[in-house]
């Protein structure tokens, strides 16, 4: 019933995105249903950082509407920063744009954003403040440099609930350095940031009917190019348009699911030898003799996710290339911390333990020893094996 259940999932959800009606209800539940689907992989496979990324995409997702509800309860008012105004140098383009930046992500956009030289009374504090370029305004208490960073700390929905956990002598010490770091290197910062631009506060969003075309256009090409392989056929396409979706880079593949999803697995095996004869399991790094075994928890015969990517793509033809450098490595990581001459790994093998899980309902066939790479440690060749 699980395989129905995604089966549904990823038919229904798509759908629910789309309806033309009841669209704030409908797109919540759909993007939810999608949400669910991806915690369930989170739970059940091994599958790195995709499912994580469809979820932070997913996110985007949810109805303004949704936003603003959440925006609106208690949890949020009783730190919203609604009673704060942010003020900035009006002369330093980099203060308005991170004064910016921290009232939209750290504030939610509800302080209020003012330049200095606009209040008198303001501008006559901060004269005295120098080399401070902002004032932080909570009621008739002002507030400068680091002691600011704190005060919006405090504020922000994000992290007040953090700070009755710090020391705030300590951490105001710590801001306090941090802001005289970025006040000693506000040239380059402001060089650095200077693509995020300044528009006015809060920014408005403007339809633009040409963008809009364009957008729609992309989306039909997608559309189409996906279309191709809807009947268990690839219709070819001329070599006009193939161009253009390469330029466009939407020729995008998911060979994960389709057309030609993968049907082999396997685990590697590598067995070295020290200088003495000592035998030595290469890949673990531990001497004594290789088991050819099934790992019991496949998943976790990798470090991390980089590593199963890299060495699933090493036993494929097509990155044989790499198996040179990927031995030279492994001779490094033992030789390097070994002194006597006797104990120096000289040579391995790669192993690649071949399985082919059969469908369901279908045995699976007998796993298969392949030998993709002998290693000599101390020449300059090895030999590569298909």
């Amino acid at each position: 019933w699980l395989t129905w259940g995604v089966y549904g999932v990823e038919w229904v959800g798509p759908l629910l995105l789309l309806c033309p009606f009841w669209h704030v209800w409908m797109r919540t539940i759909g993007v939810l249903l999608l949400i669910s689907l991806h915690l369930g992989l989170i739970l059940t496979m091994e599958l790195g950082f995709f499912p994580w990324i469809c979820i932070a995409v997913l996110l985007s997702l949810f109805p303004k509407e949704i936003w603003d509800w959440l925006s609106s309860r208690n949890w949020l008012r009783q730190v919203s920063g609604e009673n704060l105004i942010l003020y900035y140098d009006q002369d330093c383009g980099f203060c308005r744009r991170m004064v910016g930046v921290l009232r939209e992500f750290a504030l939610f956009g509800r302080a209020e954003i003012r330049p200095i030289q606009a209040d008198p009374v303001v501008h006559a504090l901060f004269d005295n403040e120098a080399p401070s370029s902002w004032v932080v305004q909570q009621g008739e208490h002002y507030v400068f440099a680091g002691e600011g960073l704190w005060l919006v700390l405090r504020q922000s929905p994000w992290s007040a609930w953090s700070t009755r956990f710090l020391s705030e002598v300590k951490t105001l010490a710590s801001l306090e350095s941090l802001y005289a770091w970025v006040v000693r290197h506000r040239p380059q910062l402001g060089r650095l940031t200077a693509w995020i631009g300044s528009r006015p506060f809060p920014p408005k969003a403007v339809p633009n009917q040409y963008l809009s075309t364009v957008a729609l256009v992309l989306v039909v090409l997608v559309v189409g190019y996906n279309l191709r392989y809807s009947f268990f056929k690839e219709v070819p396409l001329p070599s006009s348009v193939k161009t253009l979706f390469v330029a466009l880079r939407l020729d995008q593949h998911w060979n994960m699911f389709s057309p030609r999803p993968s049907k082999d697995d396997g685990w590697f095996v590598m067995e070295g030898e020290l200088s003495d004869g000592t035998p030595i399991d290469v890949y673990r790094l531990q001497l004594g003799e290789v088991s050819f075994e099934k790992p019991d928890d496949p998943s976790a015969y990798y470090p991390n996710q980089r590593w199963r990517k890299y060495l699933m793509n090493l036993w494929l033809k097509k990155y044989k290339d790499y198996r040179l450098h990927y031995g030279r490595y492994l001779c490094r990581q033992w030789n390097s911390g070994e002194t006597e001459r006797e104990r120096k790994l000289t040579a391995f093998r790669i192993h690649f333990m071949l399985e082919r899980p059969g469908l369901p309902g279908q045995p699976a066939k007998p796993t298969e020893k392949r030998t993709i790479w002998r290693h000599e440690c101390f020449k300059k060749k090895a030999e590569a094996h298909s």
